[in-house]
């Protein structure tokens, strides 16, 4: 049987997809955020006065039932309040309870009509967004070009996630010309800020020599940073340098298994067979067959099309009492990293 630790490293990095819309609930910096941390009772009054920054953060209360009961309908009304009079933030968060269909019927046209609005007074989120409608044909006619002309305006204001939209749209060649080094470009950009998903794909071009030159320490050091913000497939990735002494780093077992164990409670298939596999062959970790069939189960049950033979395998040197311990033992460790994604 192929030692599955062979896969080739190509199968690991695959870069991190687009982000999806925003759904965030204001910009970092908006009135409405400063304005959420303010007494409650103080926020209804100001809210009840026609203060919209108010209004939007009475509304994300209610969003997330934080001090108050949790109702997407009550979150909407005030965001209406604020986006009839003007308020970017409140137009853009009931554009998006348009898109998400939270506290109103699903009206992605509706949605498209709040976020234009937002955009057009430099709301990056609702620039942001729209970008996505125009992409995906939701609420608009589909327009590439448009799609990116909105990206582009958010992130030309600094707004991460379209700068790593741009660069994905570089390094893949969508709606412009395929440029390695201009996609690095935005990816600097938005891992100088933080962006994980960004981080990861700076890691995977300075690893790939793909518009930068090759450097694996840059590779690890960007990996590391997204890792640290939780990024799961750079997590997994560490794991892998660790388990096969790559990119500079020493080969540790023991490193290795801690980082597959991260990445496989946070859901990561091939991560989760890793761990099985490390139990079984005792590397890293005492070797452990019920162990080995717990994450070899979840794994498989996760859909790793390897998992199931190797599951069968720690199964057959279980005794009957253990592995139904073990069997048990999976449903819930499933059980649990679903719930929490």
């Amino acid at each position: 049987m192929k030692n599955p630790f062979s896969i080739s490293l190509t199968l690991v990095l695959a870069v991190a997809a687009g982000p999806g819309k925003s759904l965030a609930a204001s910009a970092p910096a908006s009135p409405a955020q400063a304005m959420y941390a303010r007494p409650l009772a103080e926020l209804k009054a100001k809210a009840a006065g026609g203060n919209p920054s108010a209004q939007v953060a009475l509304g994300h209360h209610f969003f997330s039932g934080d001090g108050v009961e949790q109702s997407y309908a009550a979150a909407a009304a005030w965001y209406r309040k604020a986006a009839w009079k003007g308020d970017p933030d409140g137009e853009f968060n009931l554009g998006l309870s348009y898109d998400t269909g939270r506290g109103v019927h699903q009206d992605h046209a509706e949605a498209v009509r709040w976020y234009y609005m937002a955009a057009r007074l430099g709301f990056p989120d609702a620039e942001y967004n729209l970008g996505f409608s125009y992409d995906e044909g939701l609420g608009v006619q589909q327009d590439p070009a448009e799609a990116l002309k909105w990206w582009q305006r958010a992130a030309d204001q600094g707004f991460a996630p379209a700068q790593f939209m741009l660069g994905l749209c570089y390094a893949g060649g969508q709606y412009v010309p395929q440029d390695a080094v201009e996609a690095v470009r935005w990816y600097q950009l938005a891992a100088k800020q933080g962006f994980a998903d960004a981080q990861f794909n700076l890691g995977c071009s300075y690893q790939d020599g793909l518009g930068v030159p090759q450097d694996p320490a840059e590779s690890v050091r960007w990996m590391r940073r997204a890792a640290a913000s939780g990024q799961t497939q750079a997590i997994y990735t560490l794991a892998f340098y660790y388990h096969n002494g790559h990119q500079g780093i020493p080969k540790d077992d023991v490193e290795a298994v801690k980082w597959y164990r991260q990445a496989a409670l946070q859901g990561h298939h091939t991560a989760q067979f890793c761990l099985g596999l490390s139990y079984s062959l005792g590397q890293g970790v005492p070797q452990d067959d019920a162990e080995a069939y717990v994450w070899l189960s979840i794994s498989a049950t996760n859909g790793d099309s390897w998992a199931p033979t190797y599951r069968d395998g720690s199964a057959g040197k279980l005794s009957l009492p253990v592995l139904e311990q073990a069997q048990t033992r999976a449903r819930q460790i499933f059980a649990q990293i679903q719930a929490k994604q």
